[in-house]
């Protein structure tokens, strides 16, 4: 963590944790502004830095940022947040359908507390994953004449169509601000992401912080005051998916009997169904699926052996690996395979 000296103070940190990672915030994460967001740092002489927990972010000049908040009713900073895991996607509780083709939109909008999430749940969901538009937006195609309006996340409108039906329209702006934004049609509502340009490479969400008179007022009165200054800690934190961990025995040299899943440490009972015997690439096999959908965790939260009767095959079965995940056709379930050779 940066340590910022108190005549500055500092305005708010951004955390990323993940429930997968035995060190809740040690992931392969990067935060990075937006070119707007450091034009504006660099005229209010503010700075950040990227720690290794959290984006720290201070002020030089208290008079600039209070003019500039003031005169505008507030200022919001964007930043680019990142991931560099080949697995992220596997042991991260979201659609990877959706992770491949949207952007996360993360935002203070749902809390005003000194300590919150950018989320509207507990953790980052898949409601939190918008489409995204470049350099224009596309209005809907309708059956019959109507208006359509475009509103910004203020729900200012930005600008109304009335479209023929079967009328093909695209609204394009140079001076249209990254950001979220909502067609309405017809009674019913699309938000999405707009950037003028395609990011390369490719984000795994967009996060804005809105900062008002009421955000400032408090910092300035915690300096004034010469009190410890507490910044706006800001949080995204993501969820660990769950998988029905499936087993996969395959015997060398003989075929054991009445071969058990049996549990040794975990945070709640869990137990196998089967075995059932199949083939593996023409070998024996006897399969086991947990009763039910188990966290996946760097530091596994559940420890099994394979029995035999009262013999103990197998000590300590592995956990599942991040890259071994077998979703079904509609991304409903997903399976961690283990294969295991005794």
């Amino acid at each position: 963590m940066l340590e910022v000296d108190l005549r500055f103070g500092t305005l708010f940190t951004v955390a990323v944790e993940h429930n997968y990672l035995a060190d809740r915030q040690k992931g392969n994460f990067s935060l990075e502004p937006s070119k707007y967001t450091q034009y504006i740092m660099n005229k209010l002489g503010l700075y950040y830095k990227s720690a290794a927990r959290a984006m720290v972010f201070a002020h030089h000049d208290l008079d600039a940022l209070k003019f500039f908040v003031k005169k505008n009713a507030g200022i919001k900073f964007s930043f680019w947040l990142f991931h560099k895991e080949p697995y992220f996607s596997n042991y991260t509780s979201l659609n990877p359908e959706k992770l491949r083709q949207n952007i996360i939109y993360l935002s203070n909008l749902y809390s005003d507390d000194m300590k919150s999430t950018l989320h509207m749940k507990d953790f980052v969901s898949d409601a939190d994953c918008y489409d995204v538009n470049y350099g224009q937006v596309p209005f809907p195609s309708v059956k019959k004449s109507t208006q359509v309006q475009l509103l910004n996340e203020y729900t200012d409108v930005i600008h109304s169509q009335d479209l023929e039906p079967e009328q093909s329209f695209s609204f394009r702006d140079r001076n249209l601000e990254d950001g979220n934004y909502t067609l309405v049609a017809n009674g019913e509502r699309k938000s999405f992401l707009y950037f003028s340009d395609i990011q390369v490479p490719r984000p795994l969400a967009w996060i804005e912080i809105r900062w008002d008179e009421k955000m400032l007022d408090n910092i300035v009165s915690q300096l004034e005051s010469a009190r410890v200054n507490e910044p706006y800690n800001f949080i995204v934190s993501f969820e660990e998916r769950k998988t029905t961990w499936r087993y996969t025995i395959i015997p060398k040299y003989e075929n054991p009997s009445n071969l058990k899943i049996r549990m040794v440490e975990g945070r709640e009972k869990v137990t196998f169904t089967g075995p059932v015997e199949g083939k593996f690439y023409n070998q024996q096999a006897y399969i086991f699926e947990s009763d039910r959908p188990l966290s996946l965790k760097e530091r596994p939260d559940y420890e099994f052996e394979l029995v035999s009767g009262s013999k103990i095959i197998k000590k300590m079965l592995p956990a599942p690996s991040p890259e071994l995940i077998k979703p079904t056709t509609d991304n409903s379930k997903f399976y961690s395979e283990i294969i295991v050779y005794i």
